[in-house]
């Protein structure tokens, strides 16, 4: 069958506007390098760096990591892999440090896998398997859960375990060290800062983000290039030229830097725009809000379950006159968007659903719009421009320059366009479930990851390779993503997503893997069979997760099951969908022992115990 390519709405930029080397390079070429302007302001104390102290303590800490810790000594540190540095995990809150951090771990040839402060220990003893990393960089007050974390970590699992030594750098020393180290050490280790050629930058690993991957299972390593990092950052910006563009973009960091979305955004996006970013090392509404109103901030970069706070909470009700002045636009990713949370904060701020401000007349409405992405694509692949006329909370997007999207039904046929201009008939169509052209969504582009580290199977599985004649593509064109989201796109180039992969549970914007959770479970002993799917509130904008049991005694307290899960896994991997416990029936599985979670996810009128009725 013949392939169908939708190509972006932009237009194909020229080839030479893409930067082939280091990242930190890129970064260098931008306004944002050498400025004196304030970069990044701690939301708590108030306390900011420019973005010349920010360069000039990144080289600080390449100094100390090459003259102290031998970071940077060899190109290819890595005897089974050259495409490697140093690798190095970051497990730390987010910290106006952090770009100075990762700067000078870049510059040092390093290879960075960013850890979230929600990982427990087995979390984190996993990734240092999957990533050997060999140094570790925490704050003290998660260096005991590290230690622990390094001892688990040599026990073998879904990977082997390590035999090599993982050291440990506390960040408050490393920054002192950095702070107070000679210039004489740091002209000597800038002298040695890694450069890449055209060709090396294309398979050089800047990141093993940690992913459950398109097709699910346990959390894998995303291998991501120099080259998906400055592309995606150099099209993500050439998209949004009304959000990216400006001398005074003022934003707040809630998002995790340790999270592909917030890394990307904040490290390079931020920097690369030239941006005032507020740092919060957690998220909390009223803080938020407080930041907005202090620093007058004009772009809001939020997730879901935050848009539906803002749109409800009484909270919100002394801001909304700084909202009102200041915010220009907003924008969210990571989950899907309810569309009642889009016009309720609109109204909410403007007192009416199209964001109109009617006592500034000739300012452009307030909108907020989505975009889509996965770790995988670095992650940005589909954004809207937040004055493109086209923008509809139904929709994620418009694929970025040079990035091609294919619709691929479930028997292999590449769907067309959806001819359809106004998507607020796609609400009815999909309620009576009329014939739409929805696939999986293949990607290809500059952004799409290298593949799994360390995990070919996956990596061969999460791929199609193209067909056309090689001698005919651009260098990233060889193969297409298949990204396990369902979806569809229409004659605007706009893409909708209509189902999310059907393994994956996506809570608090962080993945959860049902099949870790159904490993755990089996670990009961009341528990015979399980599976675990992932139950959508639109109320609260996330989804949760719900286990359906086989018990060996059907009327055992499954709640009790319940809290002896939930003690042992990060909040938001926990059974706040409920279980459902399945008496005289068993789990649906195919002929191969898949579970067939579809099956599941259609159930009605369950008896749902433990299920969680608190707020986010």
């Amino acid at each position: 069958m013949p392939q169908i390519i939708h190509k972006s709405a932009w237009g194909d930029i020229p080839l030479s506007t893409f930067f082939y080397g280091n990242v930190t390079d890129y970064l260098r070429s931008k306004k944002s390098f050498g400025s004196d302007k304030i970069g990044y302001i701690d939301a708590e104390t108030g306390e900011g760096i420019t973005y010349k102290q920010l360069w000039k303590l990144a080289n600080g800490i390449s100094a100390v990591l090459y003259h102290h810790y031998g970071i940077g000594h060899a190109r290819a540190p890595v005897a089974s892999d050259h495409t490697l540095g140093d690798v190095v995990m970051l497990h730390a809150p987010n910290s106006r440090f952090f770009p100075s951090l990762h700067y000078g771990m870049l510059d040092m040839g390093c290879t960075i896998t960013s850890a979230s402060v929600s990982y427990d220990v087995a979390d984190l003893a996993h990734q240092l398997r999957v990533t050997d990393a060999s140094l570790v960089l925490c704050y003290q007050e998660k260096e005991n859960n590290v230690r622990q974390a390094i001892k688990e970590a040599q026990k073998d699992a879904a990977f082997p375990g390590i035999t090599h030594p993982v050291r440990i750098l506390l960040i408050e020393n490393l920054l002192t060290m950095a702070c107070n180290i000679s210039e004489e050490k740091i002209n000597s280790a800038m002298a040695r800062k890694f450069e890449y050629s055209p060709q090396e930058c294309t398979k050089r690993i800047a990141y093993l983000s940690m992913s459950s991957g398109t097709t699910g299972g346990i959390p894998k390593a995303v291998r991501l290039t120099h080259f998906n990092m400055s592309s995606c950052d150099t099209l993500g910006t050439l998209s949004t030229p009304s959000f990216s563009t400006g001398d005074d973009i003022r934003v707040a960091a809630i998002v995790p830097m340790t999270h592909q979305y917030g890394l990307t955004k904040f490290i390079f996006n931020m920097c690369s725009s030239h941006a005032t970013t507020v740092v919060h090392r957690q998220f909390d509404l009223v803080k938020l809000l407080e930041s907005q109103k202090k620093y007058k901030l004009n772009r809001l970069m939020l997730v879901p379950p935050v848009i539906v706070k803002m749109a409800k909470d009484p909270a919100v009700e002394p801001y909304i006159p700084s909202l009102y002045e200041h915010v220009d636009f907003i924008t969210t990713g990571a989950a899907p968007l309810p569309g009642s949370a889009v016009t309720n904060l609109l109204t909410r701020i403007t007192g009416n659903p199209q964001g109109i401000r009617h006592s500034q007349s000739g300012r452009p409405p307030l909108t907020i719009s989505q975009g889509y992405g996965l770790t995988e694509t670095s992650p940005l692949c589909a954004v809207f421009d937040p004055l493109d006329p086209d923008v509809d909370f139904r929709s994620a997007g418009k694929a970025t320059s040079h990035v091609e999207i294919r619709i691929v039904s479930e028997d292999g046929v590449d769907q067309p366009q959806l001819k359809l201009d106004d998507l607020s008939h796609l609400d009815g169509m999909l309620k009576r479930d009329e014939p739409l052209p929805v696939g999986e969504v293949l990607i290809r582009g500059p952004m799409i990851m290298d593949g799994y580290h360390k995990n070919r199977q996956s990596s061969e599985e999460s791929f199609d390779r193209s067909q056309e004649d090689p001698k005919t593509l651009i260098h990233w064109q060889d193969k297409w993503l298949k990204t396990g989201d369902i979806g569809m796109v229409d004659q605007k180039g706009r893409l909708m997503i209509v189902d999310r992969n059907k393994e994956m549970i996506k809570s608090m914007s962080k993945q959860v893997a049902p099949a870790e959770l159904e490993s755990l479970l089996l670990n009961h002993d009341q528990v015979i069979d399980c599976a675990v799917i992932g139950v959508n509130s639109e109320a609260k904008a996330t989804e949760s997760a719900r286990a359906f049991l086989v018990l060996k005694d059907p009327s055992y307290d499954a709640v009790k099951i319940k809290a002896w899960l939930d003690g042992q896994v990060p909040s938001y991997k926990r059974l706040y969908g409920g279980v459902v416990v399945l008496k005289n029936e068993q789990i649906p599985k195919n002929p191969s022992g898949k579970i067939l979670r579809r099956i599941l996810r259609t159930r009605k009128d369950d008896f749902i115990q433990g299920i969680d009725v608190s707020k986010l």
